[in-house]
């Protein structure tokens, strides 16, 4: 027999690539093999194997018969850690190498021949046992009476549910360590079990991970039901570098209502002891609470997703509302200081004050971080104080304004109505309250009352309200207009300076019992 010859074999080929496939195949009927291209556990003929990549089952099935076998794949060496016997050749290798490495793994006393090794998956599962074995006298009430309050606690807290869910499994199986296996991938993009929630001895080890192809975990996966592993470190020796012994582990699968598996929970023995049927019933009927205790965790998650996604907008929204208004108000304040015309470049001035009030609204509102759309009416006002005492005039500056609000939480319309009032109450004490320039002092105050309606009052020390301008001066009127908008009535008295009143009745969204400091200038 030459070094190359493989007289009298039949050779397994799994390749999909049709020319790669076509080259081996007439590279070993050229070695004297007889090929075949499908797998048959029942074929005695079938002396060795070449596979494209990590088939489970036809590894395993070759394994467990003790036949010889070569990867040629692209994919990376750690996807065939289960299979340490089998060599793997790196696409593209030659059909020559191949059927070289081939020919010397059954050469007799060949020392690349692969040895049958000790321990097959099938070694490790001892699930049948769960039935023979006695089941401890568990109490059935306080069984019932646990998942009673954790089935409240799924619908209240969901993500605290999974902790107690393994934290009732260590209790209820007297396990040494329980464990919530989520299914997912790695950075690589290579499926994998994340350990997210553990408990007892290896809850130090949360957020471990362990390969789906190659673990306990994926072969419950792979048998689609509750299965018993007797010391699964013989064959996934990673197990070993934890430093705690598994001596038997009971996984059970975990599934969406869709069918899509999620992952598997889990209990585990240290010692000796031994699970029974009843830790099988427990470990059930926990995973079937655990998916749902998952799904709202989902559903939340989605949730809390859609709402960042509409604050985003909303807030962007506010954020070009704003831009947009400011940009007009900075064209009014050029063209009225361009006109010649003192009548019409304060009436120009007024416009682009109000503007600046439903800036300064949607302003706020881009600023918040939470789906509140409410907006403090205190620092609306306080803002539009400081805007107003910024372009009074010289003249205007012997009068002081003092502003004293509670922090009170409104709609953004009523706020801006509210807001809108009280710029033409202010802006018509500076104008007409001190025709001869004498000091005073403008005084407003917001308040919540009893009732939980609110109070507005802008008072001014000045000469108070002439006849004229209580009948239908264009400040009042508006003012008049923004207090039925906002459901209340305008009170206007000239007692001691003018005083303008309002009270209407409001759903804030909150309201906090504070008020600002009284702010002088």
């Amino acid at each position: 027999m030459t070094t190359d010859d493989l007289s009298g074999h039949t050779i397994l080929v799994i390749e999909d690539q049709p020319v790669a496939l076509l080259d081996l195949k007439n590279a070993l009927e050229q070695a004297g093999a007889r090929v075949r291209g499908a797998y048959n556990a029942e074929d005695t003929s079938l002396s060795a194997a070449v596979l494209d990549g990590a088939a489970p089952a036809v590894a395993d099935g070759l394994t467990e018969r003790g036949l010889p076998f070569v990867f040629h794949s692209g994919r990376q060496s750690d996807a065939f850690a289960r299979w340490p016997h089998a060599p793997v050749l790196v696409k593209p290798a030659s059909p020559k190498i191949i059927v070289t490495t081939l020919a010397s793994m059954l050469r007799p006393n060949g020392a690349a021949k692969a040895p049958k090794p000790q321990v097959v998956p099938r070694d490790l599962l001892v699930t049948e046992a769960l039935r023979q074995r006695p089941t401890r006298s568990n109490s059935r009430i306080a069984q019932a009476r646990a998942f009673h309050d954790l089935s409240k606690l799924v619908m209240i807290s969901p993500e605290a549910a999974v902790q107690r869910f393994l934290a009732l499994a260590l209790k209820l199986c007297s396990a040494g360590s329980a464990g919530w296996s989520r299914l997912g991938r790695d950075s690589a993009g290579a499926e994998v079990f994340w350990w997210d929630a553990l408990a007892g001895e290896f809850a130090p080890f949360v957020g471990g991970t362990t390969p789906r192809e190659f673990s306990p975990c994926g072969l419950c996966l792979d048998a689609g039901k509750t299965i018993l592993v007797s010391r699964p470190a013989r064959l996934f020796t990673y197990f070993n570098e934890v430093g705690v012994p598994i001596v038997e582990a009971l996984i059970v699968p975990v599934y969406a209502a869709s069918g899509a598996a999620l992952g598997t929970i889990w209990v585990v023995h240290h010692n000796d002891d031994k699970f029974d049927a009843s830790d099988a019933r427990v470990m059930e009927e926990l995973a079937v609470q655990l998916e749902l205790a998952l799904k709202l965790m989902g559903d939340v998650k989605t949730h809390g997703q859609e709402m960042a996604a509409k604050i985003a907008l909303i807030q962007d929204t506010d954020h070009r509302v704003k831009n947009t208004i400011q940009s007009v108000a900075s064209l009014l304040s050029l063209q009225a200081r361009s006109c010649k015309l003192p009548e019409a470049r304060a009436a120009i001035q007024e416009a682009s004050a109000r503007l600046g009030i439903f800036a300064t609204v949607h302003e706020l509102l881009h600023a918040k971080r939470d789906d509140s759309r409410a907006v403090d009416i205190a620092e609306i006002i306080e803002k539009l104080g400081d805007a107003l005492r910024a372009v009074r005039s010289d003249a205007e500056r012997r009068i002081s304004l003092r502003i004293h609000a509670d922090h009170i939480l409104l709609e953004p319309n009523i706020a801006l109505l509210v807001a809108l009032l009280v710029n033409e109450a202010i802006t018509n004490a500076y104008k007409h309250a001190y025709p001869d320039g004498e000091a005073g002092e403008i005084f407003v105050r917001i308040a919540r009352t009893t009732n939980g309606g609110v109070r507005i009052g802008i008072q001014d020390d000045g000469i108070g309200v002439s006849p004229s301008v209580d009948e239908g001066g264009f400040g009042l009127s508006l003012m008049r207009s923004f207090a039925s908008q906002l459901g209340g009535q305008l009170a206007v008295s000239a007692d001691d300076g003018t005083s303008i009143q309002l009270t209407f009745h409001a759903e804030a969204a909150d309201a906090h019992e504070q008020t600002t400091q009284d702010r002088v200038a």
